[in-house]
């Protein structure tokens, strides 16, 4: 599937590149299983030249630069991949709207789970009271921010 994705972003790159007046106005994020119904839980970002590339995380679109910096000290390699999509929906609810006027609405988190025995339904959603949770955390947070680094004024 990688290498179908791969042939086909860098065909699109080739089309459109001149009409946008990009080099590479097309890259794709790409999750599954390492054998599509079972393996380890596979993140790779197709770049717009046709070459995919192994992700731990991406954060992509206009809020993805301030959600990497959130990303980099909140995400945990050792942690169970559902408090990890916790964190995911905590860093999107952070930066919407008040961080990035671009970025609103409720996070849609998705969640691929390891697993040695084939499924169907590979993928999971973020419940919604989770996500609610989280956004109720950032607001928390946001507003107690300088108060946490530089104590009552």
């Amino acid at each position: 599937m990688k290498v179908i994705a791969e042939d086909i972003i860098a065909e699109l790159t080739e089309r459109y590149k001149e009409r946008v007046k990009e080099e590479m106005p097309i890259g794709v994020l790409m999750a599954s299983r390492e054998f599509l119904v079972n393996g380890r839980a596979l993140l790779y970002y197709i770049h717009g030249v046709g070459y995919g590339e192994a992700m731990d995380f991406l954060c992509t679109g206009h809020g993805g630069p301030y959600a990497t910096s959130l990303a980099k000290f909140l995400l945990k390699k050792d942690l169970d991949v559902f408090e990890n999509a916790k964190r995911v929906a905590f860093i999107i609810s952070w930066v919407a709207e008040d961080v990035d006027v671009t970025v609103g609405g409720d996070p849609d988190v998705i969640i691929i789970r390891d697993s040695n025995t084939p499924t169907t339904e590979p993928i999971e959603q973020l419940n919604e009271d989770t996500i609610k949770d989280m956004k109720t955390k950032a607001r928390e947070i946001k507003e107690r921010l300088a108060n946490i680094i530089f104590g009552s004024t």
